[in-house]
Order: structure tokens, then C-alpha cells, then sequence
């Protein structure tokens, strides 16, 4: 009768945990085990017992939460290590599940829309030969994160790039470090994104864009085992250079894989993006962007839907020589806020 109860308590506990997912998963999760962390204990002494808690837990969360991950977390619940387990959960829910936004995925997909798609001024038109150039680029970026109320993070990082050019076609690489120092967690995530893009006048100052772009995205934590991820897309882009303004909008879809052993370990996802570029000065060029990504992989997920809004400012300070920098937020996330950074040059040759 006692062994019932303990299991109809159980039941109760994740039952209640789902329904408050579907508002707040991260937040309501933590709060809940951290309320009820002795019934935990106890439900996890008995075999049977955890292995029912398990399979529950991996019914519950099918798209977060792989059989390893399961274990490991129960394993700190049996010992007793609440704080340390709920730490856990936080770095799986923040950096490993292949939809969030800092994921190896996410990174990539950010990359291949804010650096290489949508179309940006940099340089005023027709100041320099667009015929058989190349440039070298890279921009430094410092990024403030919360999770929840309580969990707070940063994101210091470096994205460095080559892209070779002739009238029409761009061929380029981007390569990311960045470092991810968390109050739960630490781990380092870097890669490579590799794109070909062609561009061409379809009337007037109006420019079609189309990209086709490849990536691999591995996370390394400082303390785990890590995941790598593949994956790639297409994308279109319109431009129109008028003297002073040059708005454009873009639209991406990108396919993203990794080689954990959850159900849902792929990531379809579509980004619209526009931004607006004012010429200010010969040598000097504001951009204001928005983007917006929606996940739709065939599975739910509490957020499919966010947005990045940010602004960039560029100066040349020689023909070839560009300067810029810029802040950019990401929006839409019940647990999650992001501030973000970035101080980039470039050399044309």
C-alpha cells in the first residue's frame, strides 16, 4: 500500500511538472523538483521505482532529454545532490538541446542569417572594383545571458572569416569560437560554416541574392561529453541600393542534425530577416535589423518562435580598411534573455 502511494505521488509530481511546461518549461521544472526534492529522494530508492520515474521522465520530455541525461539526473537525485542535479538539467535545457537558440544549431543558423544572407551596407557604392576581390573579416563579440531569474551567464566569443568574390559569386568560410561561462556550466563551442552565394541585378539598383550554405558546429563542455552537429540550407535575399537608404529582407531555411541519441535530434528551421542601412556620411553607414526564426521541426517544443533586433554601425576608414560595430537582442523567450556586443573590421584586397 505504501509502495502505491509513493508511485501515485510520483505520477502526480510529472503530470503536474507537463502541464506547467507547456508555459514555462525550464523554470517550473527546477522550481517543482526543488519543492518536492524529498518525495524525490525517497521515490528513487527502490529499482522499480526509478526505473518508472525514468521512463516517465523520458515520456514527459521526449524533445530535451536523452537516456544518459536521464540517468545521470537521477543519479544526483538518489544521492541526494538536488542543487547539483537541477544545475544539470539547466546546462541540458541551455546549450545542448538542439532547439535552443545557443545550441551548436542555433549558433550556426545565427551565423549564416546575421553574417553572410541578409545583405547589410558596408561601403558606399561603386567606390571600390567588385570584380575579383577578396576579404578577410572577423568581429569580437561579448554576450549577457539569463536563464530564468536566477541563472546568469556571458558569451565572449570571436567570429573570423575569408570570402573570395568575383562579379556575381561569393565563396567564404566563417570560423566561431566561443566560450560559454555559466553560473551551472561551462563549455566551449566552435566549427565551421562554409557558404557559396550568388548575386545578380534583376532591375534597376533591385539585387537577387541566392546562398547555399554547409555547416558543422561542435560543443565541448569542461565537464561532459560533447555533441557535434551537421548541417546546411538554402536562402534568397533582395537589395535595393538607392543613394542614401538600402533596405533588404531575406529568407533562410536550415537543417541541423546532431549525434546525440535523443528522439528529436534535428532542427528544421525557417528565418525572415530585413533590415534597413543609411548612408550617413561618404565613409560612415548605420544598419538596423530584425529577424524572426520559427522551428518548424515536427515536433512541440514551448518556444518555436523568437526574434533577434539589433543595430550596426560602419565606418571605412581607408577604400579598403572598414570598422564596425553594434548591439543585437534576442526576444520571445519566457526563460531566457540575451544582450549581445560587437566590434568587427574588415580588409578588402
Amino acid at each position: 500500500m505504501q509502495k502505491n502511494k509513493k508511485i501515485f505521488i510520483l505520477l502526480l509530481v510529472l503530470i503536474l511538472i507537463n502541464l506547467n511546461l507547456q508555459a514555462s518549461p525550464l523554470n517550473d521544472l527546477v522550481l517543482t523538483i526543488k519543492q518536492q526534492q524529498q518525495k524525490y529522494i525517497k521515490l528513487l530508492y527502490s529499482p522499480s521505482e526509478r526505473e518508472l520515474f525514468e521512463t516517465n521522465l523520458k515520456n514527459t520530455f521526449p524533445n530535451y532529454i536523452s537516456d544518459e541525461q536521464i540517468k545521470n539526473f537521477t543519479n544526483y537525485l538518489a544521492e541526494g545532490k538536488i542543487n547539483k542535479g537541477v544545475d544539470y538539467l539547466i546546462s541540458i535545457f541551455s546549450t545542448e538541446n538542439i532547439s535552443n537558440t545557443h545550441s551548436p544549431a542555433g549558433r550556426a543558423t545565427e551565423i549564416v542569417i546575421n553574417d553572410i544572407v541578409l545583405p547589410k551596407i558596408k561601403r558606399e557604392k561603386n567606390k571600390k572594383n567588385d570584380v575579383g576581390y577578396s576579404i578577410i573579416a572577423g568581429y569580437l563579440h561579448y554576450e549577457s545571458v539569463t536563464i530564468m531569474d536566477n541563472t546568469d551567464g556571458s558569451i565572449p566569443g570571436i567570429l573570423l572569416g575569408f570570402n573570395w568574390n568575383t562579379e556575381n559569386l561569393s565563396l567564404g568560410v566563417l570560423i566561431p569560437y566561443d566560450i560559454l561561462d555559466f553560473d551551472t556550466f561551462d563549455a566551449q563551442r566552435t566549427g565551421v560554416v562554409a557558404f557559396g552565394q550568388y548575386n545578380r541585378p534583376i532591375y534597376d539598383n533591385l539585387k537577387l541574392g541566392i546562398t547555399l550554405n554547409s555547416n558543422f558546429i561542435t560543443l565541448i563542455p569542461n565537464d561532459g561529453d560533447g555533441s557535434n552537429t551537421f548541417g546546411g540550407g538554402i536562402s534568397g535575399s533582395l537589395l535595393w541600393e538607392g543613394r542614401r537608404f538600402a533596405p533588404s529582407a531575406a529568407i533562410s531555411y536550415q537543417y541541423n542534425k546532431d549525434d546525440s541519441d535523443l528522439e528529436n535530434n534535428y532542427q528544421s528551421l525557417m528565418k525572415f530577416g530585413t533590415n534597413f542601412g543609411i548612408l550617413i556620411t561618404d565613409n560612415s553607414f548605420i544598419n538596423v535589423f530584425g529577424i524572426l526564426s520559427y522551428n518548424v521541426s515536427k515536433y512541440d517544443i514551448p518556444d518555436d518562435m523568437f526574434f533577434d533586433v539589433g543595430l550596426e554601425t560602419s565606418y571605412n576608414l581607408t577604400e579598403s580598411f572598414n570598422l564596425s560595430g553594434g548591439y543585437k537582442k534576442i526576444v520571445g523567450f519566457d526563460d531566457f534573455k540575451s544582450d549581445m556586443f560587437f566590434l568587427g573590421a574588415s580588409l578588402k584586397f
